[in-house]
């Protein structure tokens, strides 16, 4: 495409939004990897739930490989989503004399927050080499939370404490959870924030035949994900000039958060889906205007 004399190309602001989906959000490395490889720099991104894992490790050490490394690192921990919670479990089978609370959960996040912490220390989400915003719950008031300041590591932890598994947490005053319950996908936080080229990639089951609470789960998760994406684009219609990517992936099974073995297919797949828009994401930034 070649430009009027005189005239310059804009170079648009680039935001990747990476929504919920579990472990099934660590895919979105490969997302990463393509915008990598093809030089489309990342101006903000944007995670909800797992997807604030992946956006939130990029953000702070702007390196995929580093990322790959983090991933290997914390899926390799001993024990890091297995250690219970018997007092919880006990008051869901409905125990007399034992309460599920709030800030109650299966897991203990012990070990995964610590994990978090070797690697990112005291890093401070308003301190990162690259933008990020991480949403959030208050599990108390129901509302919509933005994380913008704060320690990246709770901030990420806080982001996926998708309760009843993992319990939610005090974050800078406020008792939060996962940013899955109020938006799953923040396509519109990445508008407000003024991105011109949106980048958002969502990760969704395939109707599955329910056996147990934890499909019966996800399969919940998933029909929450996809009313708010359709909400929020129906929102953005008739908001400033901006493009948006969607990229929906797929999975015919039900993957937990604890499935760790299935991390390599989990990007495999994702690898596959994501290549097959890569003509349209190269494109979209090199005739923005």
């Amino acid at each position: 495409m070649e430009l009027p004399p005189n005239s310059e190309k804009k170079i648009p602001k680039v935001g990747v939004v990476i929504g919920s989906g579990g472990l099934k959000s660590l895919g979105s490395i490969e997302l990463l990897a393509l915008l990598e490889r093809e030089n489309i720099p990342i101006d903000h991104l944007f995670g909800s739930s797992g997807g604030s894992l992946i956006s939130g490790f990029y953000a702070s050490l702007n390196s995929v490989e580093k990322v790959r490394d983090v991933i290997d690192f914390v899926t390799h921990v001993p024990g890091v989503m297995t250690q219970f919670d018997y007092l919880s479990l006990a008051s869901m089978i409905g125990i007399p004399g034992v309460a599920f609370k709030t800030g109650s959960g299966v897991l203990k996040p012990d070990l995964l927050i610590q994990s978090f912490r070797t690697v990112l220390g005291n890093m401070r989400l308003e301190s990162l080499p690259r933008k990020v915003t991480l949403q959030a719950t208050d599990m108390n008031s129901g509302e919509e939370i933005q994380l913008n300041s704060g320690n990246v590591a709770e901030a990420i932890y806080v982001s996926g404490a998708l309760q009843p598994f993992l319990p939610p947490r005090m974050y800078e005053g406020r008792l939060l959870g996962d940013g899955a319950y109020t938006n799953p996908v923040p396509i519109l936080t990445a508008i407000n924030a003024g991105m011109e080229l949106i980048i958002a990639i969502r990760f969704l089951e395939k109707t599955i035949e329910n056996h147990d609470l934890f499909s019966v789960f996800n399969d919940f998760i998933s029909k929450v994900v996809e009313k708010h994406r359709r909400l929020h684009m129906m929102l953005a219609i008739n908001m400033q000039y901006y493009e948006i990517i969607t990229i929906p992936i797929y999975y015919d099974e039900c993957i937990n958060i604890w499935d760790f073995d299935k991390v390599p297919s989990i990007c495999k797949k994702s690898r596959e889906v994501i290549e097959t828009y890569r003509d349209e994401i190269v494109n979209a930034y090199a005739t923005f205007n």
